[in-house]
């Protein structure tokens, strides 16, 4: 009743979770590995100049990196594609799958739009995409917020496969309601070039909350996280079988 392992993958840090990554890679089960210095608004590197030997160590299937990045920011993603750019031309060196995560948070006088999410950061998603791939970024996947119209995920599909027409999209969860997933698989579905998603809060927080306050047992956080899983993955397969 699960998901199968050639559509199932397993995306975690070295720090918490090596022994995952290679439970996961003996079960023959994708791994992905972020490389990201957590919690910044400018991308830098977890461990510094000595990411290569990390990712050598780890081997994982993709390396992944969560960016912050709204063309407005100007000075600020000169040097995030410098940075990003040094660590493609590495992925490539060394013939290693990449997984670009992009977040495109309001900037400026665009907090103050109510339409923000709606109109104007699909508009800025495109043109953040495009800017990343005019500096030599080339991802296999981008892992991208999801918006609520499929017109939208048409526009961002067309330029992620403008550059390469292998690339894929997968749709994030952003920590959102399921409501709110729902809406954006939905769009996102009917979609050609995006394959799936990348749900991570969603699915676990609530149950892990209330196993690490001692209000359910390890098992039934688990079985709760499983199930949260489960239910987002019948959700997409029954939108993707009836685009």
């Amino acid at each position: 009743n699960g998901v199968p392992k050639n559509k199932a993958a397993v995306l975690t840090d070295e720090g918490y979770g090596s022994h995952v990554l290679k439970q996961a890679k003996k079960l023959g089960i994708t791994t992905a590995m972020p490389v990201e210095k957590s919690g910044q608004d400018v991308f830098g590197f977890d461990k510094g100049k000595k990411y290569r030997e990390q990712i050598k160590r780890v081997n994982p299937d993709f390396v992944k990196v969560l960016v912050r990045y709204n063309p407005v920011n100007e000075n600020d993603n000169k040097l995030q594609r410098k940075r990003l750019k040094e660590l493609d031309d590495f992925l490539k060196k060394e013939k290693r799958k990449f997984l670009f995560e992009l977040l495109v948070p309001a900037a400026g006088q665009q907090a103050k739009s109510r339409d923000y999410d709606s109109v104007l950061r699909p508009k800025l998603m495109v043109k953040a995409i495009s800017e990343l791939q005019d500096a030599g970024i080339n991802p296999e996947i981008w892992k991208v917020e999801g918006v609520d119209k499929s017109s939208d995920m048409e526009d961002i599909v067309r330029q992620v496969k403008k550059i390469n027409r292998n690339a894929v999209v997968i749709v994030l969860g952003r920590a959102e309601s399921e409501g709110r997933i729902k809406k954006w698989f939905e769009a996102a579905a009917k979609v050609n070039g995006v394959t799936g998603f990348a749900v991570g809060r969603t699915v676990f927080m609530q149950p892990l909350e209330l196993f690490v306050k001692g209000r359910i047992p390890k098992n039934k956080a688990i079985s709760q996280i499983s199930s949260n899983y489960m239910k987002l993955a019948r959700l997409w397969e029954k939108f993707k079988k009836h685009q």
